[in-house]
Order: structure tokens, then sequence, then C-alpha cells
């Protein structure tokens, strides 16, 4: 099946410490996760600047890379990936430290 595209995910929604988990569908991702026991082969947090520019921060070899989230979405709305925005509960948010992260 064609891939359906970028759905439900509102920038403004998303707040500093909400996780994004992916998962390839290709490649060794599927297989890396069943060996894991995995539900997801990519894990990425969401992170504000000063300016409020929300940005995906993830680990990359060999440093952690902070990608505008929307030069980062549109690469990832054009792979067979699947993402899911998870965010921080109440009391979690409550004491994430962005300066600190």
């Amino acid at each position: 099946r064609a891939n359906p595209g970028l759905t439900g995910l509102n920038e403004s929604e998303i707040r500093d410490g909400d996780v994004l988990f992916c998962s390839d569908m290709d490649g060794l991702g599927p297989t890396e996760s069943l060996g894991e026991g995995a539900s997801a082969d990519h894990v990425a947090v969401c992170l504000r600047d000063d300016a409020g520019v929300l940005h995906v921060c993830e680990s990359t070899t060999p440093e952690v890379v902070c990608t505008p989230y929307q030069q980062w979405i549109t690469h990832a709305a054009a792979e067979p990936r699947t993402i899911i925005l998870a965010p921080l509960r109440p009391d979690l948010r409550a004491n994430f430290n962005r300066t600190a992260a």
C-alpha cells in the first residue's frame, strides 16, 4: 500500500520532553525490534530552543543531534515509518528541566 503520509502530529501540541517512538518497516528495524523485545527501533525527544522553535533530538554516531521539527518530520514522513508521540505525564512534565536536557 502507498505511504498514507503524515497524520495526527500537530507541532503546537508537542511539548518539551515528549518522546517520539519510531519504527521503520523496512531494513533491519523490524528484526532488531523483534530480537530486543522492543516496540520501536528508534527513540527521539522533543525540545524547544530559547526562541521557541521545536527540535527533535536523537542520539546518532558520534553525537546527539537536534534537528528542527519541520525538517525532521518532512524527512520522516517520506520513509516507511510509524511514529508515535508519547507525551510526558503531567507529574513528570512538572519536573522536566529543558535546559538540563
